[in-house]
Formats: C-alpha cells, structure tokens, sequence
C-alpha cells in the first residue's frame, strides 16, 4: 500500500488548521474527496498494521520460545480426562485441560492431540444417540488414545446400533454391557469381528432358558475376539465361553451368576484352557449352589496370582479346600462367608501376602486361623465387624503385616493379653469402632497412613496415647466419622491427638469443629509443625482465617517459603459473612502464588452440638 506523499501530509496539516470552521466555507469538493480518498488509504494501512501488530505478538509470545520436547514433558504433567471422575462428561468441557491446550496456537492444538497418554483413559457412558455421536467426533480429532471405555447403559434403536455405535467400537478398548441395553436378538446384527478391538469386556446378560438361536449367535460373536485380556460375564449361562476365545491370553476373567436358573453346569464338559494360559486373577461368585462343579473345572491352577471366591454353603468349602492347594503362585486371596459357615479348617499356600474377608468372620474365627500366618496385608470389608477378642487373635498370629484395614465394634471385657502386641513392619492401619479399645492392644513405630472411622464421638486422648506410646511417626491422618456430616461439637482430647503428630504432613478431621484454642497453636506451628495439608472444621470462618494467616505469616517469615500448600475448612455456619469473604481475598492476594488450594465450605449442621 502507498505511503503519504509530501503533499499529502501538508493537505492534511491544512485541514487539521481550518478544524472546527464550515466545511462549506474553506474547502472544496475537489479538497473533500481528495481527503476522504486519504482518510479511506489511512484507514486500510490501521488495518493492516494492527494484523501485523497482533501476528508480531503472537509469533513473539513467550510460549514460542519453548521447544517440542519441553511442551512434551509439561503437556504430560497435566491431569488426563477422568482421573477424578468416572467418565468424561457429553459434551465435553471444553473449558478445561486438556482441551484448553488447543485454544492456545495451533502448534500446541496440533501437539496436545498427538498425546495419547493426555486423553486417556476417556471414558464414557451413552445414554442416547447424540451421546454415540459426540464420541464418534471426539476420536475423530483425538489420536490413537490409549484407553477408550465406553458404557452402554440405555436401550438404543436398531438403526442407531447399526449405523453408529458398531462402528464407534472400532475404537473401543473396553466395553461395559448393560443388562438393560438390548433385547436378546439385537445379538445378530453386530459383523464378524465387530469387537476385535477389545481388551476388556464386562457382559451381564441372561438368556431365555433353551434360546438355542441367541447362544449361537453370541458364540460366534465373541469367538471373534482377538485381543481379549480381561473378561467378566455375570450370565445365567456359559455359551459364550464355549466359543473360540483367545484364552491363552486371558489375564483376568470373573465368573458370576444369581439367577436360579442356571445352566453352567454344562461347562464342566469343555476344556476351556491349555498348558499355556496366563490366566492370573479368578473371581467366582455364585449363589445357585453351583460353585462346587465350577471349581471342577480345569482352571490353569498354578498361574492365579489373584483368587476371589463366595462360598454360601458348606459343600462350597469342601470343593475350595481340594483347588487352593493348587494355586502354588497364590499371593492375594479374598474369601466371602455368606450364608453357611465352613465346618473345616480352611488353607492355603504359604506365600499368601494379601487376605481380604468378608460376611459371617465371628463366628468362624478359629477356623481361618491358617490363613493368617505370614500375611503383610489384611481386611476385613466394613460390614462385617469383628469382635475385640478376634482383633487381638488376629494381630497375635500376624506380626508381619504392613497394611491392617477392618471395624472393631464389641468392646473389650476384660484384657486378652497381658501386653500389647507390637506390629513392627505396620505402615497402613484403617479402624471403623465404636470405642477406642482396640488402640490399647497394639504399638507401631511408624505410620504411613493413619484412618480411623469411629461410629460415635471419639475420646482423642486416648488415641494420642497409642501414638506415644507406641513412639509412633504418623505421615497421613485421617479421621471421618461413618455417618456423613455428623459434627463433633465436643472433641475430647483433640490437642493431646495432635501433639502427637509431629511429623505428619496431611492431616484430615472434617467433621470435629477445633476449639480456639488448638487453632492458636496449629497458627503458631505449635501443633502440625510439618503439616503440607489440612482438611479441618471450625464453628465459624472467621476462626478459621484467623488461623490460617497467623500460621501462613510466620512460615513465610521464619523460612521464606510456606511448607502448608493445601488448605481446606468447613465452617458450621449457614452463610459466609462478609469478612470472611474480605479476609479469604486477602489471603489469595498475599499469598496466593504460593498456595495449591485455598477453600472454605459452609455446612449449617447443629445437630450434633
């Protein structure tokens, strides 16, 4: 474009002189046109600079100075889709990482999509036809992703199957079947080979007794399976495992069935698995009463790693009791006692590390004795407590254990044992009660993680005492009771709990409002003089805020940098005031920088007070 001329620029200096005097009165049409010719160039050339303006500034911009392979590693330090939740929402977000990576230039849109480990795992759950949809075009601008779940959990119309789900499988690495997704027959419409992508396939689906045409049909279908390595059917029958399935590289398979009209029985007669299977993780849970011709089956015993059975009656033991001693690679074992209880001592192998029960412990205690010897991790799922006697008999037998999870609700009549029982190698210990009995009966040097879950209000103290006693470092401590958002008004001897948790880093009490008191000494580094992270409960924000500048002020001053990273409060108040929300403000803009999380929720719960 032209640049003003000489003559151009004196026109103008003219018409800036006369400005304000009648256009009519001092310039002529020809002056007029030639200055609107000029003001029209002006404009153009305004135009164009501010493009190239805005073109320098972003070819310039600090982030083009960045190589590939450093936006490599910080793009991979970013969390993928779905790490805290279970699927991604339909539609995306994409308001959030990582799609907000694309919006920055095109190189980094082009760089963030060629990252499948950015992506995955992606999971999601179709609901409708527009859910297929919105997938389909997902992938179609996302690469190769590593981990692609899809979930089925509506019913779909025939043409919707057709012509968009089975071709969206095709990029599908892990199906969910929902038992409620299709009728029977929809079986048929799916080609050969339509589910040869997958890795994992978890199928609940019960067929019409004697449908001879259903069976075949899905026998073929997934006898066509090429890469399956984890398959869990919940099916009152096994025709699809009389099929063709890669079972020679069969990692995990779970096995289930609560209809009473079972037909696995004929299952017995197939050889499913050769000398070369790998099978590695078994789960069998079956309450028709079929689990003992189950167990006959010729399971690659000696290659499970992983056994989970349900026993409901007591033939089911007697079957167990023949195979476990074949499962010479056992190390994780989980056993349910539903509704029968064993009339035998069970065993097992002895390299068992990992023992997980669940149903009908009490009553059974000595004849699990076995099982303990030389475990390092034990639980007892939450349902099912244990008495404080079986608590005792249980850490008696196991002084190996690194990882202790399970309730204790009876209270102690009188003392099992004349002295506490020191779990050594202890690094994980969980405790659902009703009373603090249970803490006298053990000491532990060193504490990983520290839970406990009381069913009522806790006395503290004596909880502090275990800990010094035992000279315990506790790393993580956690404390929630099991009923939800029941607040603590009156903790009994919280101060002498957190003196003695020096060198604990996370500390979680939600639901235990803190006196004034011990919050004056968490603000001085008094108590928690190492803590990076607090989940804790005040009766007002205002305490809490007090305390969180004081303790943020004097780190900041002491040392230069703040060691509390993470902060989070409940408040037992209905609204936030207006201070609270000025004193939050404030603290963001101070300190902000430095801080990973500042929050303050409000619960208006006296209930408990």
């Amino acid at each position: 474009m032209a640049s003003l001329t000489e003559s151009d620029i004196q026109f103008i200096e003219r018409l800036q002189n006369v400005a304000g005097t009648s256009n009519q009165d001092v310039l002529s049409d020809q002056d007029i046109l030639r200055g609107r010719v000029l003001l029209s160039n002006a404009q153009d050339q305004l135009r164009s600079l501010s493009k190239h303006v805005h073109i320098l500034q972003v070819t310039l911009a600090p982030h083009r100075k960045l190589p590939k392979d450093i936006l490599l590693r910080i793009f991979k330090f970013l969390s993928p889709i779905a790490v805290e939740e279970d699927e991604m929402p339909l539609p995306p977000v994409t308001s959030e990482v990582p799609w907000t990576l694309g919006q920055v230039c095109r190189a980094w849109r082009q760089l963030s999509r060629s990252i499948p480990e950015l992506w995955s795992p992606l999971s999601v759950f179709v609901y409708t036809a527009k859910d297929v949809i919105t997938v389909r075009h997902v992938l179609n601008i996302l690469p190769d992703i590593v981990q692609v779940s899809v979930q089925v959990r509506s019913k779909l119309r025939l043409d919707h199957v057709k012509n968009l789900l089975i071709p969206l499988l095709l990029r599908v690495d892990n199906l969910i079947w929902d038992p409620q997704a299709f009728s029977d027959h929809f079986w048929t419409i799916f080609p050969p080979r339509a589910f040869a992508r997958f890795k994992s396939l978890d199928l609940s689906h019960s067929i019409p007794e004697g449908d001879n045409s259903v069976i075949t049909s899905d026998a073929e279908l997934f006898g066509r399976t090429s890469r399956l390595e984890h398959l869990k059917l919940d099916s009152n029958t096994p025709a699809f495992l009389c099929c063709d399935l890669p079972w020679v590289q069969v990692k995990s398979l779970t096995l289930k069935n609560t209809d009473s009209s079972c037909m696995w029985p004929t299952l017995v007669k197939v050889n499913l698995f050769s000398p070369e299977s790998r099978l590695e993780t078994l789960v069998l849970d079956f309450e028709s009463g079929v689990l003992p011709l189950i167990l006959r089956i010729d399971f690659p015993w000696h290659t499970i790693v992983s056994f989970s059975v349900a026993c409901y009656k007591r033939e089911d033991y007697l079957a167990l009791s023949e195979v476990t001693p074949k499962c010479i690679a056992l190390v994780d074992f989980k056993l349910g006692i539903i509704n029968e209880e064993p009339d035998h001592s069970i065993t097992v192998v002895k390299q068992l590390k990992s023992l997980s029960l669940w149903g009908r412990i009490n009553s059974c205690v000595t004849r699990l004795s076995a099982l303990w010897n030389g475990l390092q991790e034990l639980e007892i799922q939450e349902d099912y407590p244990v008495s404080i006697q079986m608590f005792y008999e249980i850490v008696r037998q196991c002084d190996c254990l690194v990882k202790l999870s399970l309730p204790v609700y009876t209270t102690l009549a009188g003392s099992p044992g004349n002295m506490p029982i020191e779990l050594s190698r202890l690094r994980f210990l969980h405790l659902k009660f009703r009373n603090t009995d249970a803490f006298s009966l053990i000491t532990t040097p060193a504490l990983d993680v520290f839970e406990i879950a009381p069913r009522r209000r806790v006395n503290y103290k004596n909880i502090g005492n275990f800990l010094k006693r035992s000279n315990c470092k506790v790393v993580n401590f956690s404390s929630k009771y099991t009923d939800a958002m029941q607040f603590d008004f009156k903790p009994f001897g919280i101060q002498e709990l957190l003196s003695s948790l020096s060198h604990c880093t996370t500390f979680e009490v939600p639901y235990t409002p803190l006196p004034i008191s011990v919050l004056d000494e968490i603000a001085t580094g008094a108590l928690l003089p190492c803590v990076q992270k607090i989940h804790i409960c005040t009766r007002y924000g205002y305490m809490f805020f007090n305390m969180v500048e004081r303790r943020l002020k004097m780190e900041s001053t002491q040392s230069g940098h703040l060691q509390l990273q993470e902060i989070t409060c409940w408040a037992c108040s209905k609204h936030p005031r207006k201070d609270d929300l000025r004193k939050l403000e404030s603290i963001q803009m101070t300190y902000g920088q430095n801080l990973r999380s500042l929050e303050l929720q409000y619960h208006d719960d006296d209930s408990s007070g």
